[in-house]
């Protein structure tokens, strides 16, 4: 009996923190001046340099609160754990938070916190990560809040290119030939793990074929709807992967047979193979050159984060940048989908200093001071004005979620589809003539397998 009361002691202890801290005020009150009081974010990464800042700017206006970055190794499973018990972390990141995931019991609800300000973030990024019950006319529910938005493109080794006499690709014209003076002198041109490479290089275009249509929400409706014939809407970039594997400009299982690249796909593993530091014989990573062999590497813009660090660690002289994959016949095209979010426990024992620190974050001025170092552009009211800065991106080759939100269904079926096309010149999927020669399949072939999928679905 006296474990049970103790528990719902507890329990209100609990309960009573949150309502506190979401109930309406103008600001959350502060403890005594004398009182220190120490705020616990978790993340997946060794360090966070981009929270650093901010924590360093939010301690400065409020000496008694410091905030602290924890990294947990085997992220998911080890964060559940430390929700509860007797030392929870106060804020986690994470990805999008829906009813039903395993964070969601533990997450605060911070639709319901009145003190914490979202008002000048970007609309589409919070109706993203929002979760809405069908009848629902209400805000709905919010258990993590998107950082910033995700680019989709791809790392130029520029001092490869330089080595071949060659510059940063500017359209889908000087890319190829690009990749064929690559492939003359004995490179594979582009590298990446086949379950996500055609997403980062091509996804940003799928979205803006609809997006960017005469008639966009026509598009939109016959996507959704998974009319037939929709799936020629996508011919031009499932035929632009497909140049990229006949020509071997993509040639996954070879670098992997060859130079046991990407068998991996960490942000990590990533970073090191672009940047030419391998594992040696004893199992210790050393950079092999200051050259690479890796020109072009679809990702996104936030692992440019782990490629500087990794640079800076290794000494590597590899000059490089992330620019738009220029896919297009006039250039790339830019996709806004949410970054990570950042979500706040409901077991924090420091719940009003918790939602001080996030309404904090997400102030403009702070917002931009973190995203500048995470790598993604910042959730304000300006993030698709500020990208299409940053990339000088004309108004028709750039979208955001909020204009193309198609099903989960329809998107599964373009990106696997898109993983069979990238694996197409592996001998173990190629046809056989019943001879022994091997040939790839021809186009027609994956868009009629698109089509069929899709009125499958």
């Amino acid at each position: 009996m006296q474990r049970r009361i103790t528990a719902l002691f507890l329990i209100c202890i609990i309960m009573a923190g949150t309502l506190a801290a979401c109930k309406p005020v103008q600001e959350a009150s502060a403890p005594p001046s004398d009182e220190e009081v120490v705020i616990t974010v978790a993340g997946s990464w060794p360090d966070c340099r981009a929270l650093d800042i901010v924590a360093g700017a939010f301690t400065e206006k409020y000496p008694n609160c410091t905030v602290s970055y924890e990294y947990l190794q085997d992220y998911y499973p080890s964060l559940i754990k430390r929700m509860g018990g007797d030392n929870p972390v106060d804020l986690f990141f994470t990805t999008n938070i829906q009813e039903g995931s395993e964070l969601q019991p533990y997450a605060l609800d911070l639709n319901s916190c009145d003190q914490l300000d979202l008002s000048h973030t970007f609309q589409g990024l919070i109706d993203n990560f929002t979760f809405r019950e069908a009848d629902s006319e209400g805000k709905g529910k919010l258990y993590a809040i998107p950082l910033g938005a995700e680019i989709r493109g791809m790392y130029v080794n520029k001092t490869l290119l330089g080595t071949l006499g060659l510059e940063v690709p500017t359209d889908q014209a000087s890319l190829l030939a690009a990749c064929q003076v690559l492939k003359d002198n004995g490179y594979i041109p582009f590298h990446g793990n086949p379950g996500e490479f055609s997403q980062h290089l091509l996804y940003p275009w799928v979205c803006n074929l609809i997006a960017n249509a005469d008639d966009p929400q026509a598009a939109f409706a016959k996507v959704n709807a998974h009319e037939p014939g929709v799936s020629e809407m996508f011919r031009e970039p499932y035929e632009f992967l497909y140049t990229l594997v006949e020509n071997d400009y993509y040639d996954y299982k070879t670098a992997q047979n060859d130079t046991g690249l990407f068998v991996e796909s960490s942000d990590d593993y990533y970073a090191r193979y672009f940047l030419n530091i391998l594992d040696q014989a004893d199992g210790t990573p050393a950079k092999v050159d200051d050259i690479g062999q890796i020109a072009f590497m679809p990702s996104a813009m936030s692992l440019q984060g782990t490629i500087d660090k990794t640079k800076e660690d290794y000494h590597s002289g590899i000059e490089y940048t992330f620019i738009l994959a220029p896919t297009g016949t006039d250039g790339g095209f830019a996709y806004m989908s949410p970054a990570h979010g950042i979500g706040a426990n409901k077991a924090s024992a420091n719940m009003e200093w918790t939602v001080k620190f996030l309404d904090f974050l997400f102030q403009p001025e702070n917002n931009k001071l973190f995203t500048e170092a995470f790598h993604v552009i910042p959730n304000t009211e300006e993030a698709l004005a500020y990208t299409e800065k940053l990339y000088s991106v004309p108004d028709d080759h750039i979208s955001e979620l909020g204009q193309v939100t198609f099903a989960y269904g329809f998107y599964d079926i373009i990106r696997l589809n898109m993983v069979d096309v990238s694996k197409a010149n592996n001998p173990k999927y190629m046809q056989d003539d019943g001879s022994g020669n091997m040939s790839l399949y021809p186009l027609d072939f994956y868009m009629e397998n698109l089509e069929n999928s899709l009125q499958e679905q």
